[in-house]
């Protein structure tokens, strides 16, 4: 495996790209997750209990604002995969547990996460995806982080950087 971070030169976005290699003579499935737990201008953890969540399903887009900060009130960040998604929360006690635990996330112990974007004072954004790989095969994909001004530039954001190509 392989990992690149790197930014947009122009745009606030941030992107995660994954290199995947088969190695094994045998096929493959691996489920690939990313999680972003919100902060948005926050300063203590009270603070982020004014953060909102929405999941574009259509487009398969995370969103979240904070309309408390007054300097980024008008401003929504998102995250999104450039592949279909297997399964995505946006409850940090359901992806890391009841206790938080970062080094075993009890999201990544099931079979898949519940699709539930519930509006708790407690959120994150995880995605998953699922990876085919053949003997030998090699694959990239990527997850796209962001933010714009407003819910529907946000969208049309993630929807420009999705793509290999952008």
């Amino acid at each position: 495996q392989r990992v690149e971070v790197f930014v947009a030169p122009e745009e606030p976005v941030k992107i995660v790209r994954l290199e995947l290699e088969n190695c094994w003579e045998r096929a493959r499935r691996l489920t690939v997750t990313f999680c972003v737990e919100w902060v948005l201008g926050a300063r203590t953890p009270a603070d982020t209990s004014m953060l909102s969540v929405a999941f574009d399903a259509e487009h398969e887009v995370s969103l979240a604002h904070n309309p408390w900060n007054p300097t980024f009130a008008g401003r929504w960040a998102f995250v999104c995969a450039s592949r279909k998604l297997h399964g995505a929360c946006s409850s940090r006690a359901e992806f890391f547990g009841r206790r938080g635990d970062r080094a075993r996330p009890l999201g990544l112990q099931c079979i898949g996460l519940s699709g539930e974007h519930a509006r708790t004072s407690d959120l994150c954004a995880a995605l998953q995806v699922h990876v085919d790989l053949g003997p030998g095969e090699c694959t990239q994909l990527h997850f796209v982080l962001g933010q714009a001004e407003g819910r529907e530039a946000a969208t049309e954001l993630a929807l420009g950087y999705r793509s290999a190509a952008a």
